[in-house]
């Protein structure tokens, strides 16, 4: 049955039917013309039945077959429209399939290029670090050389040496002053060799600080470099020049990657010349000091990124003897002595709290690099049977 049918919807099958009905037409006109009752006389009408009988069979029978045949090459129109719809599909998802692929490999190329991209900038940033730790370890070779002639001829520790000889002690304040203008005398006086030790460290600054390609950690990393060369009377010295006006260029850089950090507080000059405590005496007080430098500036950290909350800290110094820091629109440190001990640290406890008052100075204000004034600090005691509280209530320090 489905072979008929494929036989009588096809092309080839119309024209068949289309030559068959011609053929009956004709045949039929033969036969028409020759067997038909025709009087051909111009005397005579036509046989207009004969005419509409003869139309009617052409119209009954072939006009049928020729009906058919415009039914079937409609048929076969649809097939041939659905097959091409079907190829032109397929041809659709085989252009969607090249197209996808060429995504894919344009995806591929693009993270080719990438990694080509990672490498090439790794590849320049590897040369510029070559360029710059050229140039870093050539000025780092100059600044070793200068500070190994100055270290030769012993002037770190004669320059300390002569500013706590020429230092005037009476209070805080005047003493630090007094300490500064000893120091502008010494570097007077030894302008030649001081200047392009100072001169040779700056230009190692500026050249990791002005350095585009190092990130915060790598400009770090270079920096520790340099402290490590900085022995304890460089440090000094540095100290010293960064408080006066000769420092003013390299000092936020100083800061910034802190270069005093392992600078003890007590071998200051105004420590050290001030209050002369023994070998033991002072490392005992430096590992206090210490303690107490941590509290304050890990607070003073915490107090930046708080708008509104106060800080409050206590640790224990020692058995019955604790420090505490409360900052709110001041900053206020509280020392507290239960049970009144013979002794603070080796040292009685009027020294203790007389050193204490200037670390505190220096912690928030000189190592700092901020000028301090005597009106900055409001001190008092308060004292009960058992423990004396010392009140220190700063300013807080202008950033």
């Amino acid at each position: 049955m489905e072979k008929f049918y494929q036989f009588l919807f096809e092309e080839r099958t119309a024209s068949k039917v289309v030559i068959f009905g011609l053929m009956i037409t004709l045949l039929m006109l033969l036969l028409f013309l020759i067997k038909g009752s025709w009087n051909f006389s111009f005397s005579e009408s036509i046989g207009e039945d004969k005419i509409g009988q003869f139309g009617d069979f052409v119209g009954g029978f072939v006009g049928t077959l020729f009906s058919l045949v415009g039914v079937i090459l409609f048929y076969v129109s649809l097939k041939e429209q659905r097959a091409d719809f079907r190829t032109n599909q397929d041809a659709l998802e085989n252009q969607l399939e090249a197209f996808q692929q060429q995504i894919k490999e344009f995806e591929l190329q693009r993270e080719e290029l990438s990694e080509t991209r990672k490498i090439f900038e790794q590849q320049t940033k590897t040369m510029k670090n070559q360029q710059f730790e050229s140039s870093f370890y050539s000025l780092l070779n100059v600044f070793i050389d200068n500070r190994n002639r100055i270290s030769a001829l012993n002037l770190f520790k004669t320059v300390i040496t002569n500013i706590e000889a020429n230092s005037h002690i009476s209070d805080y304040t005047p003493t630090i002053k007094s300490i500064y203008d000893s120091y502008f005398n010494e570097y007077m006086a030894n302008r030649a060799e001081l200047a392009m030790y100072f001169m040779s460290l700056y230009r190692l600054f500026k050249i990791i600080e002005e350095c585009p390609h190092l990130d915060n950690s790598e400009k770090i990393y270079y920096h520790k470099i340099i402290r490590a060369l900085i022995s304890k009377d460089e440090l000094l010295v540095l100290y010293y020049n960064y408080q006066s006006e000769f420092g003013k260029n390299p000092l936020p850089i100083a800061l910034k990657y802190n270069y005093f950090k392992h600078l003890e507080v007590l071998s200051k000059v105004e420590f050290s010349k001030t209050f002369e405590l023994n070998a033991r005496e002072s490392i005992e007080m430096n590992k206090t000091l210490s303690k107490v430098r941590n509290l304050v500036y890990s607070n003073l950290e915490k107090a930046k990124e708080l708008s509104e909350d106060d800080i409050i800290e206590e640790i224990q110094l020692y058995d019955n003897i604790f420090i505490g820091i409360y900052i709110s629109d001041i900053i206020e440190i509280r020392l507290i002595i239960k049970n009144k001990p013979s002794s603070i640290a080796g040292i009685n406890e009027s020294k203790f709290k007389n050193i204490l008052t200037y670390i505190l100075v220096d912690i928030l204000y000189t190592s700092q690099f901020k000028k301090f004034d005597v009106a900055f600090l409001e001190e008092s005691t308060t004292t009960t049977e058992n423990q004396v509280i010392y009140n220190f209530k700063f300013e807080t320090p202008d950033e």
